[in-house]
């Protein structure tokens, strides 16, 4: 059976190159060009005395000596390279270089001495408050108890009221804590108990911020005072007509008297800290949110 042959031939080079190859290509030429023309211009405005640079000689100029003949002539000297070391005077030795060590440290010692480093300490601001504040008994950042689970409870509260302002207080309360009671290692069953004690902060924090023209939810600050850089979040911060206002949730069974009292020197911190940033309004009015077992109000805090 004879063979049948087959003839091969290579496509053509244009024919493989994807659109718009060329014209890409063309434009890194022209970037590479510009390029090299910063460089050139940064080489002949920052020399002092003498520039140097290579060149390509023969019947048409090219590189930068091109660029540089238009500027000042047939006047350069051309230097082939084999004559270049000839042609540029030997390097002077600096009597330095023999100095002892001993004139090395002398020369230190009359260096000036450096500045003092700053000292600066970030301190986060419930921590700050807790320094100055003392704490009456019964008065718990959580619902119902003390220890880990018990703040992880609390932490759940305020992540569930933080999710109800972004969505303007709409949805449901038992939603988003059965959404987020894993997040905090907290079952269902555990997360239910809450769900009274928010739907009421719910109910009044709509009420409260009906008519805000903007909220913030969960917002963080940092501000310099001193050697310390103090940070913190504010709960609920709200914009209405000009004025702010400053919300921070409290869940406990303490009276709110004595939350009110007991948290003042943190809600001075969050005072001075909406002060700076919105220095062209008015002093912020500042309410603690004090959710409870049994009810939930808002305690006004004067500073």
């Amino acid at each position: 059976v004879p063979r049948i042959g087959v003839k091969v031939t290579a496509p053509n080079k244009s024919s493989v190159e994807s659109p718009g190859c060329q014209a890409a290509k063309e434009r890194a030429k022209e970037v590479k060009k510009s390029e090299l023309k910063n460089l050139f211009y940064v080489v002949m405005t920052r020399a002092r005395d003498l520039v140097v640079t290579s060149a390509t000689m023969g019947k048409r100029a090219a590189g930068w000596y091109q660029d540089l003949e238009p500027l000042i002539g047939k006047e350069i000297p051309v230097i082939p390279y084999s004559a270049l070391g000839k042609a540029v005077e030997p390097p002077q030795v600096s009597g330095f270089a023999n100095k002892s060590a001993a004139h090395l440290h002398a020369a230190l010692r009359l260096l000036p001495p450096p500045p003092a480093r700053p000292v600066l300490q970030r301190i986060p601001a419930t921590r700050l408050a807790k320094e100055h504040d003392r704490l009456e008994p019964g008065i718990d950042v959580s619902p119902g108890g003390t220890g880990d689970g018990a703040a992880a409870m609390g932490s759940l509260g305020h992540a569930v009221l933080e999710h109800l302002a972004l969505h303007d207080w709409d949805g449901s309360v038992g939603t988003w804590l059965v959404r987020l009671a894993d997040n905090f290692g907290i079952s269902g069953d555990t997360a239910e108990t809450l769900e009274k004690r928010l739907e009421r902060a719910r109910i009044l924090m709509a009420e409260a911020t009906k008519d805000a023209n903007e909220m913030r939810p969960e917002l963080p600050f940092v501000f310099h005072d001193g050697e310390r850089l103090i940070d913190g979040t504010i709960d609920l911060l709200c914009e209405r007509n000009g004025r702010v206002f400053i919300y921070d949730y409290k869940f406990t069974e303490a009276e709110p008297a004595s939350v009110m009292e007991s948290y003042r020197g943190q809600m001075e911190i969050y005072h001075r800290a909406v002060q700076r940033a919105f220095p062209q309004h008015p002093e912020p009015e500042i309410s603690l949110v004090v959710v409870s077992a049994k009810s939930c109000c808002l305690v006004p805090v004067s500073i």
